[in-house]
């Protein structure tokens, strides 16, 4: 049986069932495609070695991340390091995902109050009598 962490979303798994291959075929999927994706074997044994199905979510949000970023996209990916290196070297360690939505808040104030003038509509005469009675009524 699979359990999952609710806040960090880890795998875990009872002691007595432990599929050491977890995460590591949706890892392969994730990474870039291009002449650094080899030696699958050696992945995977480094894979059950390290024991990083432990972390795989973790690992794979990092390589998701790593695909948007400059220097894996420059050069047309020339920068991309070989999945062996990346797996031994733990490049994902020390990565903590920016969970807070990336807003300008300039921009979001001067949307929101773009759409205040929009939808404004002066009070109706009524409203305006009725306002005007209020404020006579508390002065005195």
């Amino acid at each position: 049986m699979l359990i999952a962490d609710m806040f960090t979303g880890e795998l875990s798994f009872p002691h007595d069932v432990v599929d050491l291959s977890i995460g590591f075929d949706s890892f392969w999927i994730v990474w870039p495609s291009g002449t650094r994706k080899v030696a699958k074997k050696q992945c995977f044994q480094k894979w059950k070695a390290g024991e990083l199905w432990k972390q795989s979510g973790h690992i794979i949000r990092h390589v998701k991340f790593m695909k948007t970023t400059e220097d894996w996209l420059k050069q047309n990916g020339a920068f991309i390091p070989m999945v062996i290196t990346y797996l031994n070297q733990e490049r994902w360690a020390d990565w903590q995902p920016d969970d807070r939505p990336t807003v300008d808040p300039v921009a979001a104030t001067r949307e929101l109050l773009a759409e205040r003038d929009r939808n404004y509509r002066p009070p109706s005469a009524d409203i305006k009598a009725k306002l005007q009675a209020l404020r006579r009524e508390m002065r005195t």
